[in-house]
């Protein structure tokens, strides 16, 4: 996400260790919620969240969204 004065990064470690009976290479999920301070969205703009894993990131790992014109982020 990035604001007026560039992107806004979240560093964090998670240690993921699967169940002594899964087989090697099994898929292993891992929910994760970031929070961050109070950050103003312009209206009618767009932002994206980007996911860099140990200096590496995919074209899946991205989310991109716009936010509502003025006028409509009032009323909401």
């Amino acid at each position: 996400m990035e604001n007026d004065n560039g992107p806004i990064f979240a560093e964090m470690g998670v240690g993921v260790a699967p169940s002594p009976n899964a087989p090697f290479g099994t898929t292993l999920t891992v929910p994760i919620a970031v929070g961050f301070g109070p950050h103003e969205f312009q209206p009618s703009s767009s932002y994206q969240f980007k996911l860099w894993l140990d200096d590496e990131t995919r074209e899946d790992w991205s989310l991109g969204f716009m936010t509502m014109p003025e006028a409509q982020s009032k009323a909401a």
